[in-house]
């Protein structure tokens, strides 16, 4: 294609013109993906690989080896092509299943260096809050991939698991379950940083939390006593309220949790204890004491 050539040179020229060769270059798309790719690795001229990269996120459909050159520039000693990639990766990933794998197999690896895995966890947070101001539901692929990898991702360290923290709050409801299934998870780093997501999220993670204890399947009730004994005071209103409105054969289930939850409830438990007309309530609750 004759037009690409003069094009891709152009990159590397004034910002006008720089523009002008993207928006140019993604409507001839594919024929240009080849020789983009190329030019974002031309380590001669950053303006190149920046816009370069811009232009392969313009470009749809793509090939399968465009999201790993943006991913490689992820790395790039410039931040403004690091950052143009970043944004490329964002607007390709709401279309592109292999591009959410590829990336959630950068964040699960332990070998890649830290920087990378921040920059990642922060893709998926901003892939989140963009499908969502557009009012688009990802799909179960997506959410399974990229809050996997987040949540695994949170035992690389202080940094990644702030980032990673930071984005599945974006995913907000999309995603609670894995997210409480992992305050369970035998890695203490892991359960931290779900027990911040789990507490920033709380006006919906404490109910569905409790729910599954009530009516969850065994295993969920376990990973839901494990959950809540882990939110410690924060669901404490919450499981009071349930201690209080539960039915007999359920409300034992709430004994074990809050006997143990840090700090002891006292004064909430005290409140129940007083209370005459929730005779099931005041039995558990003296039971609550009796554990402590």
């Amino acid at each position: 294609w004759t037009a690409v050539d003069p094009l891709i040179a152009a990159l590397g020229s004034e910002e006008e013109l720089r523009t002008t060769a993207v928006t140019a270059l993604s409507r001839i798309g594919n024929m240009a993906i080849d020789p983009l790719i190329t030019a974002s690795r031309d380590m001669s001229s950053a303006d190149r690989r920046e816009y370069s990269v811009r232009a392969l996120g313009a470009i749809k459909p793509h090939k399968d080896d465009v999201t790993q050159a943006l991913i490689d520039r992820l790395e790039d000693p410039v931040i403004l092509v690091r950052d143009a990639a970043a944004d490329s990766l964002v607007i390709i990933g709401k279309y592109y299943l292999q591009t959410i794998q590829e990336l959630a197999r950068a964040l699960s690896d332990p070998q890649k260096p830290e920087e990378l895995h921040v920059q990642i966890a922060e893709i998926f947070g901003k892939l989140s809050q963009k499908m969502r101001d557009e009012e688009l539901r990802p799909s179960d692929y997506l959410i399974k991939q990229a809050v996997g990898s987040l949540i695994s991702s949170m035992a690389f360290g202080p940094n990644v698991q702030k980032a990673a923290v930071e984005a599945l709050v974006q995913f907000d409801a999309w995603a609670l379950s894995p997210v409480i299934a992992a305050l369970a998870h035998p890695n203490p780093e892991v359960r931290n940083g779900a027990l911040k997501v789990a507490v920033a999220l709380k006006k919906i993670s404490i109910p569905k939390t409790i729910e599954k204890l009530r009516n969850g399947s065994s295993l969920e009730q376990s990973q839901a006593a494990s959950a809540l004994i882990e939110m410690g005071a924060t669901a404490v209103p919450e499981l009071i309220r349930a201690l209080r409105n539960w039915p007999q054969d359920k409300v034992e289930r709430l004994v074990p949790i809050l006997a143990v939850v840090k700090p002891p409830p006292f004064e909430s438990l005290l409140w129940v204890l007083t209370d005459p007309n929730k005779p099931s309530a005041q039995s558990a609750a003296q039971k609550v004491f009796t554990a402590m």
